[in-house]
C-alpha cells in the first residue's frame, strides 16, 4: 500500500560574517565557532508505517534518544548532526517504545562524514513506579568499537524531582563507567536542582566517550569538555530555573574535577534568558564564563539569537 510510504527532505544554509575559526577555514588565531559556511542536505529519508505499531525509516535523519546525552542531533549548532541509518521504531506494547538503528554514516556539525558500522538499541517504558525508565545498548564503531550499556530513570516522588543513570563502556582494551544523579524541588515560583555527573577513566589510559552526544547541552556551555579528558570528568552543578515578566531564566554553576588523579579543572557560570517576542518569534540571550584551574583556558562567551517557526508558505 503506497499510502503507508512517505518521503521527506530538508536542507540548511549557513553563512557566517566576520573573522572566526569555524574548524575548517584555518583561522586558528580567532575564537572557535563551529559553524562553517555550508549548504547541506540535512535530512532525506523514506518512511513506512504499514506494519502495525511500527515505523521504518531509511535515509539521512536526526536521531535523538532520552536527553541526547549519548545519541543526539547537536541542535544548538547551525548545522545539526544527522545519521545515514535504517531506524525501526516499535510501540505496540502499552507505555513502551523500542528503537533500533543501524547507522552507516554520521554527518557532524562541521558537515564532515564519518563512516560507521554502529547499532543502536533503546527501550523506553513510561509510567513505571519510578517514573520513565529506559535501557540501552549502543555499539558504536567508527574504526574503533565502543560499546555502551546502561539504564536511566526519571520521575517524581511527592515534591521531589529526580533523575538517575548508570552506564558501562568498553573497547577492546579499556573500560570506564558513567554515573549521573540529579534532584530538584519547586520552591516559590522556581525550581532548584543539584546534580553530580561522572564520566570515568581507566587510570588515565581511556576515558568515557560520547561521540554521538549533543555535547553542548552538558558540562558547561563554554564547550570546554566536548571531549572527556584522559583523567575523566566529574561535574557537580547547581541549577536554578524561574520565570520573571514572561522571561524564562536558567542559571547553572559547575565545579569540574577529574575522575582520577584528583585534579580540579575549573568552574563555570552559565546563564540564559529566553523571551517570546510575539506568537511567531522569540529571543535568547546566553552567557558562559569558564574559569580555569588546571584545564584549558579562561573563556567567556555571549550569544544573542532571534528564532522563528513562522510558516512563509
Amino acid at each position: 500500500d503506497m499510502n503507508h510510504f512517505k518521503a521527506y527532505a530538508d536542507f540548511d544554509i549557513t553563512v557566517g560574517f566576520g573573522d572566526y575559526n569555524d574548524g575548517q577555514n584555518g583561522k586558528t588565531s580567532y575564537a572557535t565557532v563551529a559553524d562553517p559556511n555550508a549548504t547541506e542536505l540535512n535530512q532525506v529519508f523514506v518512511s513506512y508505517d504499514g506494519i502495525a505499531n511500527t515505523e521504518i525509516k531509511f535515509g539521512r535523519q536526526r536521531i535523538i534518544l532520552d536527553n541526547a546525552r549519548f545519541i543526539g542531533n547537536v541542535g544548538w549548532r547551525q548545522n545539526e548532526q544527522t545519521y545515514d541509518a535504517l531506524k525501526i521504531t516499535y510501540s505496540g506494547m502499552e507505555n513502551m517504545k523500542f528503537t533500533f538503528a543501524n547507522i552507516s554514516n554520521r554527518i557532524d556539525v562541521k558537515t564532515n562524514t564519518h563512516s560507521a558500522t554502529s547499532n543502536i538499541f533503546h527501550l523506553a517504558i513510561d509510567k513505571t513506579p519510578v517514573g520513565k525508565v529506559s535501557a540501552y545498548a549502543y555499539m558504536i564503531d567508527e574504526g574503533t568499537a565502543v560499546n555502551t550499556y546502561g539504564a536511566r530513570a526519571k520521575g517524581k516522588a511527592s515534591n521531589l524531582l529526580y533523575t538517575a543513570e548508570f552506564a558501562t563502556q568498553s573497547t577492546s582494551n579499556n573500560s570506564a563507567s558513567y554515573l549521573f544523579g540529579e534532584v530538584g524541588m519547586p520552591m516559590s515560583g522556581m525550581k532548584i536542582f543539584a546534580a553530580y555527573e561522572s564520566l570515568g577513566s581507566d587510570n588515565g589510559a581511556y576515558s568515557f566517550a560520547t561521540p554521538y552526544a549533543t555535547a553542548h547541552a552538558f558540562n558547561g556551555w563554554a564547550d570546554k569538555f566536548l571531549g572527556t579528558p584522559a583523567d575523566g570528568l566529574t561535574d557537580t552543578y547547581f541549577k536554578l530555573v524561574t520565570k520573571m515578566s514572561g522571561i524564562k531564566l536558567v542559571g547553572v554553576y559547575h565545579l569540574f574535577n577529574s575522575a582520577v588523579n584528583s585534579k580540579h579543572y575549573g568552574n563555570e557560570l552559565d546563564i540564559v534568558a529566553i523571551k517570546p517576542i510575539n506568537k511567531d518569534f522569540k529571543g535568547l540571550l546566553k552567557f558562559a564564563n569558564y574559569t580555569k584551574d588546571t584545564y584549558s583556558t579562561d573563556t567567556q562567551k555571549i550569544w544573542f539569537q532571534v528564532s522563528t517557526n513562522l510558516n512563509l508558505l
